[in-house]
């Protein structure tokens, strides 16, 4: 029982993640949750070493435990974040050299 600790503990992490927006309860919301869902799968086609499926789709992989689709998942939106903040910079730089000339 103690070797499924870690297990019990990422699934229960992972149900707040996965598919928080099923019963449309916050529209705003869930279309963010789609967005982020969306260009987490294109990642993954564009960069599939770098960028693992989203959690909703890596739960479905059942050679891995649930503690590992959980340390993937949020490894890939750490690097998914970190791409975004990266991108923004880089706008916002341009943006600036753009407004100061």
């Amino acid at each position: 029982q103690e070797a499924r600790i870690a297990d019990v503990e990422a699934l229960v992490k992972m149900v707040s993640v996965a598919a928080p927006y099923q019963y449309s309860q916050a529209p705003w919301r869930s279309r963010l949750w789609t967005a982020s869902f969306l260009g987490r799968m294109l990642l993954h086609k564009v960069l599939p070493k770098v960028f693992d499926l989203p959690c909703f789709l890596l739960v479905q992989q059942s050679e891995l435990s649930y503690s590992e689709v959980w340390h993937r998942s949020r490894q890939g939106a750490r690097r998914a974040t970190g791409l975004l903040a990266a991108l923004t910079a880089t706008a916002g730089m341009f943006i600036f050299r753009a407004l100061a000339s």
